[in-house]
């Protein structure tokens, strides 16, 4: 074979074909599976919080049952519930302003979950600001009772 015809069967150097994108490599498998391990994990942490939040305010509500049970004390009772109200209340609800409601505001806000007027017209009302008086006339039963059904209402606030 004469070398005019070896050089018109040369053909130019072709690069290779470029790598694709799938499958991915070794490497961007692990990454994916750590980053969805993490992902888990931090999901199941996030609800075991937020369940130990709830078992806290039971146990919470137990106790102040518990204390008045023992002492008969309704001002300490009622006190203490409105504290306990407000400690629930922001943790269930960390995108509302709640630290600030007082008063008529304050109870309304308490009616919100229960979607009744409990605390604006019914036991409820005294966390209005009168749980600061000095009186006798707290309905202890029925404010514990509305405490429990509130906390019932509010649960699905706190496991999120």
């Amino acid at each position: 074979m004469a070398i005019e015809d070896l050089l018109v069967e040369l053909r130019d150097i072709q690069p290779p074909a470029s790598p694709s994108w799938w499958p991915l490599a070794p490497g961007w498998w692990v990454l994916v599976l750590v980053l969805s391990i993490c992902v888990v994990l931090w999901l199941v942490f996030k609800q075991r919080r937020n369940q130990d939040y709830f078992k806290l305010a039971r146990q919470q509500l137990k106790d102040l049952a518990y204390q008045y049970h023992l002492g008969k004390d309704k001002q300490g009772l009622a006190l203490g519930l409105s504290r306990w109200l407000r400690q629930v209340s922001i943790l269930a609800f960390p995108s509302r302003r709640i630290a600030g409601l007082t008063g008529q505001s304050w109870i309304r806000f308490l009616d919100e979950p229960m979607s009744s007027n409990e605390f604006t017209q019914g036991p409820g009302h005294i966390f209005a600001g009168e749980v600061y008086a000095a009186q006798s006339d707290i309905e202890a039963e029925n404010i514990l009772a509305l405490c429990r059904s509130w906390l019932d209402k509010v649960k699905p606030e706190l496991l999120q």
